[in-house]
């Protein structure tokens, strides 16, 4: 016998809220973590992209610690491997957009008013 319920998705929270902090952060980066989403409004997919972030610069710090200690070859290794965290945690970066929520984004398009200029007027109009 089928069952002729639909299954229930489970609760998600709402947008706006990190899930949780991403596991063994360094302090700076809670830090950096929590002011920036203070200030900022990030969308659904901004969220995973910056806990993303944030873990590739914790990795990069890590390489880059493990480098004091060695030398040769494998200090090199080390050095390389965090240049390249870094440069991905940079492409994650990217992706953000710091949306203020006190100033949202200007309209675009036609300003409204005498904020035209008499060339930009006499464009428009014969457009």
């Amino acid at each position: 016998m089928m069952d002729n319920t639909k299954p229930t998705r489970p609760r998600q929270k709402p947008a706006g809220v990190l899930q949780d902090a991403p596991g063994g952060l360094s302090a700076w980066q809670l830090g950096v973590k929590q002011a920036l989403m203070e200030a900022n409004d990030f969308a659904p997919h901004e969220l995973v992209t910056f806990a993303r972030a944030l873990q590739w610069w914790d990795l990069a710090d890590q390489l880059l610690q493990e480098a004091t200690s060695l030398t040769g070859r494998e200090r090199l290794a080390r050095l390389k491997a965090a240049g390249d965290a870094s440069t991905a945690a940079l492409r994650h970066w990217r992706g953000l957009r710091f949306v203020d929520p006190a100033r949202p984004a200007p309209r675009i398009g036609r300003p409204s008013g005498s904020r035209w200029d008499a060339p930009r007027v006499t464009d428009a109009t014969r457009a």
